[in-house]
């Protein structure tokens, strides 16, 4: 009760309303959206959004005991699941479709659930590591290594999808939540147009762009956009438009090869960017689970460091929110050291690009690593001067 009823607080503080009314308005997704920042407002002590300002006593309870009312609130929550996600309370839908959704929601939840628990588990200096949840230099570096596309003249032993065409799918993927900063469930909703050129600039120069939106074919496939802000075209460089042009018309679908000894692609009805290597579908979120529970399993047998719980390289698995993260607070260095924005217009433009709305505190909480990594920089460099000058 205690931890259902910091959840109400939560949401009541958050948008000035009551929890029973935002979920009639925004549905289990909307309230599914939300435990990120719940998650955050635990671990400051319950003193509001803003999670860039620290002190010796930001944390009011442990975090053991925080990470067990995050799990107290994902069982409330899969109560609510099963019973309004159903035809008594939805009647405006087929049965069958409703089924599907709260099939679907379940495993959000799960997903979810694993994701913000994950790091409470394990108290050391790696956990500490985990709950900043962007990759470090050493742990993007050996991700990259993992995920190169293995083909005949360079294999990549490192990858654990040894064809060129489940390693291609995946590579881009992860590069997509990685460089742009794409939700799992938009990475799902990408068709095959949804990458064009734009040839009409001043400059005459071309540009690439990808629009993150809906999809034609939403009956089939397991994904949404999660706000009105969420839609969105991003910039993408002239490589990632090539390789993504290179995957539709050369490895999407697979190649049969007919009695007469010709080749053909096999049949498609589906406009959906990535399928199941198995048949012509759209990937599930399940199937996209997988792939990652595979590459983290790679990166631990590969990366010594990595599966070693005492050091700062510690991962206990990577996700695509984890790339998403990564991307976050590698935008924030670029715009604020190369563009020279300050860190509230820097924080401003990532929210766009990122597809947050205006009442998201998600861009202040992937500040935090940023302003945490500026201030031990800051600290390492007054250290080595007083060294020098001993």
């Amino acid at each position: 009760m205690t931890a259902i009823c910091q959840f109400y607080e939560y949401i009541q503080r958050k948008h000035n309303d009551s929890f029973d009314f935002f979920f009639e308005r925004n549905g289990m997704r909307g309230v599914i959206s939300e435990l990120d920042g719940f998650s955050s407002y635990l671990d400051v002590g319950q003193k509001g959004g803003n999670i860039v300002s620290f002190g010796t006593n930001a944390n009011a309870i442990a975090v053991s005991t925080s990470r067990l009312r995050i799990s107290d609130v994902f069982q409330f929550l899969r109560y609510l699941n099963n019973r309004y996600t159903t035809t008594k309370y939805n009647n405006t839908f087929v049965p069958k479709y409703i089924g599907h959704e709260q099939t679907k929601i379940s495993f959000l939840l799960r997903d979810k659930q694993q994701e913000l628990t994950a790091s409470g588990s394990k108290r050391s200096a790696t956990a500490i590591q985990e709950e900043y949840k962007s990759l470090t230099l050493f742990q993007c570096a050996a991700f990259l290594k993992i995920i190169r596309p293995t083909t005949t003249a360079k294999p990549n032993k490192l990858n654990p999808f040894s064809s060129l065409r489940v390693s291609f799918r995946n590579y881009l993927i992860c590069t997509l939540a990685l460089e742009y900063g794409l939700r799992r469930g938009e990475i799902n909703l990408l068709e095959t147009d949804s990458f064009k050129p734009s040839i009409h600039n001043l400059n005459g120069v071309t540009s690439y762009y990808i629009t993150v939106t809906n999809c034609d074919d939403e009956e089939n496939v397991e994904g949404s956009i999660k706000t009105e802000t969420s839609h969105r075209t991003l910039k993408i460089t002239k490589d990632h438009y090539d390789y993504l042009c290179f995957y539709v018309n050369k490895l999407r679908l697979k190649l049969i090869t007919k009695s007469d000894g010709s080749e053909e692609h096999e049949d498609c009805d589906s406009s959906i960017l990535f399928l199941s290597t198995q048949s012509p579908k759209p990937l599930t979120l399940r199937m996209l689970n997988k792939i990652f529970e595979r590459l983290t399993k790679a990166l631990h047998q590969h990366f010594s460091d990595i599966a070693d719980l005492k050091s700062m390289e510690y991962m206990t698995s990577c996700h695509p929110h984890k790339l998403r993260h990564t991307w976050a607070v590698s935008q924030l260095y670029h715009l604020v050291d190369e563009q020279k924005m300050s860190i509230t217009d820097a924080k401003d433009l990532l929210r766009v690009n990122g597809g947050w709305s205006i009442k998201s505190e998600m861009p202040d909480h992937y500040g935090r690593r940023f302003l945490a990594d500026k201030a031990n920089a800051a600290n390492l460099r007054h250290v080595l001067q007083g060294k020098d000058q001993c």
